[in-house]
């Protein structure tokens, strides 16, 4: 009986050694510091890229033309119905910034971003373009000039989270103002 007590308490012990961990990994990321060492910081280089949307055309990062706003995320985004009605909206409101979705291959079906009614560009990739960006944690931002650089980045939950990273623009835009015209149509070119 003696045994058996005592090798309950080692479970036990050895329970709470792993919560403990876990909680100090936990603590860490969600500190300044964990947050910071997320996607590349502003004022560097954003990886480039070019590949095919879930339709066939070609995107490609940076673009010449304009800001890019790209969102990595998954089919996840149902738990945050104002991040997509503030991503939908960006999509048919602005001119000036490309909205792109990226996401897992296979994270993010047809189907559930008809359920969602996103109306922007959606990007299948592999984990290495992730790993490329440096993302740990979705749904995670970057706001990319024309020329590649990294203007903004961050967690965004919430179409205001989102815009307070497409504020960081305003500066950028020659009134001083994001453009909100309607969006021309069609993707960039290969």
């Amino acid at each position: 009986m003696a045994n058996l007590l005592f090798l309950l308490a080692e479970v036990v012990l050895l329970l709470l050694c792993i919560l403990l961990v876990v909680a100090v990994g936990v603590g860490r990321m969600e500190s300044s510091v964990g947050r910071s060492q997320d996607g590349h910081l502003p004022g560097s280089s954003a990886p480039r890229w070019k590949l095919r949307d879930t339709e066939g055309h070609w995107i490609q990062t940076p673009s010449e033309l304009r800001l890019q706003l790209l969102l990595f995320a998954d089919r996840s985004l149902k738990a945050y119905p104002s991040l997509v009605r503030g991503l939908n909206e960006l999509q048919k409101d602005l001119r000036t910034v490309e909205v792109l979705l990226i996401t897992l291959a296979g994270r993010l079906d047809e189907a559930t971003a008809n359920e969602l009614g996103l109306t922007l560009p959606i990007v299948a990739v592999d984990w290495s373009l992730y790993s490329r960006y440096r993302i740990q944690r979705i749904p995670f931002a970057f706001l990319v000039s024309p020329s590649g650089v990294v203007i903004a980045r961050g967690l965004v939950g919430s179409g205001a989270a989102l815009m307070e990273i497409l504020d960081t623009s305003r500066p950028l835009m020659p009134s001083g103002q994001v453009d909100r015209q309607p969006a021309h149509a069609g993707h960039s070119v290969p």
